[in-house]
């Protein structure tokens, strides 16, 4: 049974209530077992069960002084510069972290040195502090920030994913963010636009549903990757899986990326057509994972080449695939419409996926 109990904090660890860095000689109160501890001005709220027989205790303590490097309110120019995107305002944040003693400060400083190996050794060091309580198979990281994350299961999953990414002040530039499970839900949803407000990439694979609740003001692509189930969902009738992906708020949206089991309706793709979404475009791709799988049909081709005028802005356009059906003159016709502004009508292979440059 775990013993939780009220200490002077000997060594840095993070409060798994408010995400903060209890720093060296604060009071703090959980258990060791666990390595679960609080602020004492969070451990009500987050451990409400086992905190009363503290509390008495806890409010005498809080009357009285802190201990030297109590806790302090976040600085609001380090804040700023956390929320900057771009590798430029690193080193600001790197000066303004090591000048409050947190070990991320550092971190950064030695990547943006290219002291590679110093900073994975101090990477491990200060896990607990720097990875909070993510796991390092879910997370990618660049120059010292995470940059990348991955969760994976059924919507309670995702869900708590989602809370530790929030949680953990590292995470704060997320820009690629890809979530896999069999249900996706709004309340998903919601929880990435609240826990990543600078992402500008994001995958979603599996059943998704409640894309109106997306609020990403920087995303710059989507991916939606559609199973079998869905597939046949999207093909039987009306499309309210996907429907909020029309007045999603996503302003900065260039690039959608669709992969589905089975062909895409003529009914979704003059829903896209349509839609004020295909207005921002500049890439636009139906991709297929195998042979098993058809994004774009031959008869979706013609119904998109029909409509090319809705499509003259886009930059790009990759369709894997289709059109091995058409007659010559149709393809000969596609060919020239896509070449013509820099298009593909067909591709064969496979694009190169990026690589994130981890430290650890």
């Amino acid at each position: 049974m775990a013993q939780w109990r009220i200490e002077a904090t000997r060594q840095d660890s993070r409060c798994v209530g408010c995400g903060g860095r209890i720093v060296r000689g604060a009071w703090r109160f959980g258990t060791p077992t666990k390595t679960r501890w609080f602020h004492l001005e969070c451990a009500a709220e987050g451990a409400p069960v086992v905190f009363p027989p503290f509390a008495a205790q806890a409010a005498s303590l809080l009357k009285k002084a802190k201990p030297v490097g109590a806790r302090e309110a976040p600085r609001a120019d380090l804040v700023r510069a956390l929320a900057t995107p771009g590798d430029d305002a690193l080193p600001v944040l790197a000066d303004l972290l090591q000048s409050c003693g947190d070990p991320w400060g550092e971190l950064i400083a030695l990547r943006l040195q290219g002291e590679d190996e110093l900073a994975a050794e101090h990477l491990r060091k200060h896990q607990v502090s720097l990875y909070g309580e993510l796991l390092r198979r879910d997370v990618a990281w660049r120059n010292g920030v995470i940059v990348s994350a991955w969760f994976n299961g059924k919507p309670a999953a995702l869900s708590k994913g989602l809370d530790r990414l929030a949680a953990t002040r590292t995470a704060g530039r997320l820009e690629d963010l890809k979530l896999e499970g069999p249900t996706i839900d709004a309340e998903v949803l919601r929880k990435v636009s609240a826990a990543a407000p600078n992402l500008q990439r994001l995958e979603l694979s599996g059943a998704v549903a409640g894309l109106e609740a997306l609020e990403l003001p920087a995303l710059h692509t989507l991916r939606l990757k559609v199973p079998f189930g869905a597939s046949l969902r999207l093909r039987a009738g009306p499309h309210a899986e996907v429907d909020g992906l029309w007045v999603a708020k996503l302003p900065s949206l260039r690039a959608l990326r669709l992969t589905t089991h089975l062909p895409l309706t003529i009914a979704f793709l003059d829903r896209l057509l349509a839609s004020s979404l295909l207005k921002q475009l500049e890439w636009l791709d139906f991709e297929d994972e195998s042979n098993l799988m058809r994004t774009l049909d031959d008869a979706g081709l013609r119904y998109l080449l029909a409509g090319k005028k809705q499509l003259q802005h886009v930059k790009a356009m990759w369709v894997e695939r289709s059109g091995r059906a058409l007659a010559p003159k149709e393809l000969a016709a596609a060919h020239a419409f896509f070449e013509a502004r820099g298009k593909r009508a067909i591709k064969l292979a496979r694009p190169r996926e990026e690589a994130f440059d981890e430290v650890d």
